[in-house]
């Protein structure tokens, strides 16, 4: 989809947001001006707002991804690039929670706890660390200095322990070292969650950053020696996922259309009823 098309495509849906809200308004009428209805009109002007603000985020992202085309390494330009390739690590890192082998990784590890008569998840352990790689897409490779991304990428472990469930062998071993215990009072199993997102040799990323100077050239024993894909001192996009551009680009219409639609919905919504609610 082309920006052309993709705006044509959000002045449709707002036409349609007119279309319901002339219809919520004829038939609703006395409901939406009721005193009740009024208080809640003094949030929908902020939420709309903010979600207004986030699809144009998601708009200018879009269109940047969609507008920089994919370079080949063996040809890359000074400047912002987009990139695509697999990964070939320098120094390997060890995944806390999984034990796998990687060259970024964060996780966290959660605990459900009662306050009260409420219940809340409470981040007990947290962390990870990264090393720079390289990219490889079959015309070349370049080193990323991948810190300060944004990464996008799955959790590679999403698990919640609890009665009669055990966290994995990988996970109970890490407590250990930690002095943490997954069990509570008599041997219960506490409810816990634990989460690991991780970027592992062979993996395949896009990578949209600024082509720059290496700083870590003495490292840089392969590939373009001189260049790394890293957050630029003026343009500050960096970004890292998994996902091909297609997917990318798809996950950023349905943000900007979602948030644009819904947030223009509450925005006239409010601005109507604080205006003429009493008329």
């Amino acid at each position: 989809m082309t920006p052309k098309s993709f705006r044509r495509l959000i002045i449709s849906v707002l036409v349609a947001i007119g279309i319901i809200i002339s219809n919520i308004f004829h038939n609703l009428g006395s409901w939406l001006f009721s005193a009740d209805f009024a208080v809640l009109a003094v949030f929908f002007i902020p939420i709309g707002a903010v979600l207004l603000f986030a699809g144009m985020y998601f708009l200018k992202k879009r269109n940047l991804v969609a507008d920089t085309p994919t370079s080949r390494i063996r040809s890359l330009a000074m400047g912002l690039v987009e990139i695509y390739g697999k990964v070939e690590p320098i120094n390997v890192l060890t995944a806390e929670l999984t034990g796998k082998s990687c060259v970024y990784y964060q996780y966290s590890v959660e605990e459900l706890r009662t306050e009260g008569k409420s219940q809340k998840w409470v981040k007990i352990m947290g962390g990870g660390a990264v090393e720079p790689f390289y990219l490889a897409d079959g015309t070349g490779s370049v080193m990323v200095a991948p810190k300060g991304a944004e990464v996008e990428i799955p959790n590679d472990l999403d698990y919640q322990s609890g009665w009669g469930k055990d966290p994995p062998e990988s996970v109970k071993a890490f407590l250990k070292s930690h002095n943490r215990s997954f069990e509570g009072l008599l041997g219960i199993n506490k409810t816990m969650r634990f989460r690991e997102e991780l970027i592992a040799p062979g993996d395949m990323l896009y990578i949209m950053g600024t082509a720059a100077k290496n700083p870590l050239a003495k490292k840089a024993a392969t590939g373009l020696a001189g260049i790394a894909i890293m957050k630029g001192t003026n343009d500050r996009t960096f970004y890292i996922s998994d996902r091909p551009e297609s997917a990318i680009l798809r996950s950023l219409t349905l943000a900007t259309a979602a948030c644009i639609a819904i947030g223009s919905l509450l925005t006239i919504l409010g601005l109507f009823i604080v205006f003429f609610g009493n008329a």
